[in-house]
């Protein structure tokens, strides 16, 4: 009687890969261990630093005048605070953590970033004052739900479109066509064509780890833009455009010249001059590196956008600058407004999502909510810009050679200087002091 011979069982010492894989592991173990113990080294090599060094800035002041309810004479303010860390941070920028980054970043930018709640971002530097700062900077957009006839309809369609999705698809057409106004007529028109989306053979959702970032741009968010935005004179500017940075820094030759590439902008087109009015951040996924690069990015670009408004004599009482993150199927509204003198002020306002299945179309009425909410401030900034352009041209000042009507001094004396880090060459080159603090 033959036995078949037994078979060797492979140790993990045997085995090449279980040798590489563990070797990746520790690797990657060590590495961030290594860096965990810089980070702290160095945070630590700065909390160290003697008064007696005196560093130029600390003699700086900035002009917000906004101070913690309980602030004692000789305290900081809160836009002083942002900056004297971000000038602090900037000397070993490129070790810092993303959370830190972001943090340098908005506080050279004179951002304070109300949207931002992790330990590592600028609440790490104003734990004490944060609850105060979201109370008195909290955004007033105010989010109208719709009526509750609407809203009725809208959980039925849902019901219905997971028994039938041909129902349901040829029920929301109808309620496109019956609806009593055009805001009425896009919602249904996008739950209809979301609906048709998720009915097809080649359902994206089925592959959303596959999709590359266009896709999720062309397939998913750019139907829905352009419904949206079919009934006002807004245009929607798509496939990475440039917006140009201010000229406040003074660049040193063109190559100090900055272009931020943007997903989608959202464009006021006055006699061919085009004006960004709102600013769209795509990614396909959520990676940590990739939302704080997009979201810093997001908040400067916005930054710049509302600085042109300003420049163009719109009040910063007035002008509000809103911007979307969108990752994927989710996504983040924010706005920007220039609070006070030299403090900027970004806060959340709301989070969307997109539906991933017929049986997610519940959630699309308050996605439909908070997108009619941004949809409402850009066109406001489009009837508010439209309006103080139109003001300045219609002056005398050109017929007869006269200085042209000037915006409000708060326009001009509260806006700083824009600044973003040379990432490929690594380099940087933040504006003067004077410049940082508005004293030039």
């Amino acid at each position: 009687m033959s036995t078949s011979p037994r078979k060797r069982k492979v140790s993990t010492a045997d085995d090449p890969k279980a040798i590489a894989r563990a070797i990746r592991s520790d690797t990657a173990r060590g590495y961030q261990a290594a860096r965990e113990e810089y980070s702290e080294a160095l945070a630590q090599a700065l909390s160290r630093a003697s008064p007696a060094a005196n560093p130029p800035w600390e003699e700086y002041q900035e002009r917000d005048g906004v101070y913690a309810p309980d602030a004692k004479p000789d305290c900081k303010s809160i836009g002083t605070i942002i900056k004297h860390y971000g000038l602090r941070g900037i000397k070993c920028y490129w070790a810092l953590e993303y959370e830190k980054k972001c943090a340098v970043l908005n506080g050279l930018n004179s951002i304070l970033d109300l949207s931002d709640g992790s330990g590592n971002g600028q609440k790490h530097v104003l734990l004490d004052e944060w609850d105060f700062l979201q109370s008195i900077f909290a955004h007033d957009l105010k989010i109208e739900k719709f009526d509750q006839a609407v809203s009725n309809d809208m959980k039925n369609l849902a019901k219905l479109t997971r028994k039938d999705k041909a129902a349901g698809y040829k029920s929301s057409r109808m309620s496109e066509l019956n609806a009593v106004d055009n805001e009425l007529s896009s919602a249904f028109c996008i739950y209809a064509d979301i609906i048709k989306l998720l009915s097809t053979r080649d359902n994206p959702m089925n592959r959303v780890k596959e999709m590359t970032e266009y896709d999720t741009i062309v397939k998913i968010w750019s139907p829905v833009f352009e419904t949206l935005f079919r009934d006002t004179h807004v245009v929607l500017k798509w496939g990475e455009s440039k917006l140009q940075t201010d000229e406040v820094r003074v660049p040193a030759g063109p190559e100090d010249h900055i272009f931020f590439k943007v997903d989608l902008r959202l464009i006021l087109n006055h006699r061919g001059t085009e004006h960004t009015l709102a600013i769209v951040e795509v990614a396909r996924y959520f990676q940590d590196s990739k939302i704080r690069h997009d979201h810093s990015k997001l908040l400067i670009e916005s930054k710049l956008v509302l600085d042109n408004m300003l420049r163009h004599g719109c009040s910063p009482g007035d002008a509000c600058v809103p911007s979307l993150q969108l990752c994927g199927l989710r996504g983040d509204f924010l706005v920007l407004q220039l609070e006070e003198d030299g403090l900027y002020v970004a806060a959340p306002v709301a989070c969307l999502r997109f539906p991933s299945g017929v049986h997610r179309l519940w959630g699309l009425e308050e996605m439909l909510t908070t997108l009619r909410a941004f949809k409402s401030s850009v066109t406001q900034n489009l009837e508010l810009l439209e309006t103080c352009i139109n003001e300045t041209r219609n002056s005398f000042g050109k017929k007869f050679s006269r200085r042209e009507p000037s915006p409000r001094p708060a326009s001009i004396t509260w806006q700083r200087p824009t600044w973003w880090p040379d990432h490929k060459k690594r380099r940087l080159r933040p504006p003067s002091l004077e410049v940082i603090f508005g004293k030039n």
